[in-house]
């Protein structure tokens, strides 16, 4: 099973990096989108191929075991809906299939540990990966998106944070121009510089973007560029996007750059 939803899961990400070869715009959403099934379809198997035990499952011990990995996965589960404030269905269902795989992992784990036995790599593994989920999962409870216009040398607020469009900083790469879409990032005395680029790719005379970071110990700054008006294009341009992720708790916001008659971020 981890094996073909492994095989979903690359046909997925081939499909929508190859796209734009054909033209076709894919938003990130669409990753999430057609992950998330297969995240819950996972972790509710692999916590479920646990419990049935290999060729033979005594059945009352099957219903002892559902009983209290289900009434345990229930109670972590609401009280991490109710904190993270989770109400989207599918985020819903991938956090308690997440917290199921774990419960019953952990519970293995925790029997093998006391058995004096230490085979214990294929559950570690599986708590990993249940941990990273309900990571992803926090990640986005606790976010939050403003849309902002950014002109150049102007700045704006953001959430508390100062934004600044410095400008364009052409560099070569591979024989391509590209460009560093240059922002000062200031929250109080800090200031950070982030840089995504943004270039015309070749083979389709398309937009391309590549969005940058700031890492910090309560926070990350991300920003990914939708597109750039230099003030000569038509009014209903394009847009740029910047997200700023906390961690403690996580946020995101996304802001939308304008421009003037100068170099000009369009919505």
């Amino acid at each position: 099973m981890a094996s073909f939803t492994l095989g979903m899961s690359a046909i997925i990400v081939f499909a929508g990096t190859s796209a734009p070869i054909f033209g076709i715009k894919v938003e990130v959403d669409f990753y999430n989108t057609m992950h998330v099934p297969l995240g819950i379809i996972l972790m509710a198997i692999n916590g479920l191929s646990i419990i049935l035990k290999w060729k033979t499952t005594d059945s009352s011990k099957m219903k002892s075991d559902l009983l209290r990995t289900g009434a345990i996965t229930a109670v972590i589960s609401a009280a991490a809906i109710f904190i993270g404030g989770v109400d989207k269905v599918m985020m819903i269902l991938l956090l308690v299939a997440s917290v199921f795989a774990l419960v019953v992992n952990g519970e293995v784990m925790i029997k093998i540990m006391r058995g004096g036995q230490n085979k214990l790599g294929a559950y570690v593994a599986h708590i990993g990966m249940a941990l990273f989920i309900l990571g992803v999962i926090g990640s986005s409870a606790f976010s939050s998106e403003q849309e902002i216009d950014l002109e150049k040398g102007k700045t704006a607020k953001v959430l508390g944070y100062d934004v600044t469009f410095v400008g364009l900083e052409p560099f070569q790469e591979n024989g391509h121009t590209k460009y560093h879409c240059k922002l000062d990032v200031k929250m109080g005395s800090g200031s950070t510089i982030v840089k995504p680029i943004m270039y015309v790719a070749d083979f389709n005379n398309s937009l391309m973007r590549e969005p940058d970071m700031s890492y910090g110990l309560l926070s990350d700054f991300y920003v990914a560029p939708v597109g750039f008006d230099d003030g000569m294009q038509n009014p209903d341009g394009n847009a740029m996007t910047i997200s700023k992720e906390k961690r403690l708790p996580h946020q995101v916001f996304r802001s939308n750059t304008k421009s003037s008659s100068n170099l000009i971020w369009q919505r």
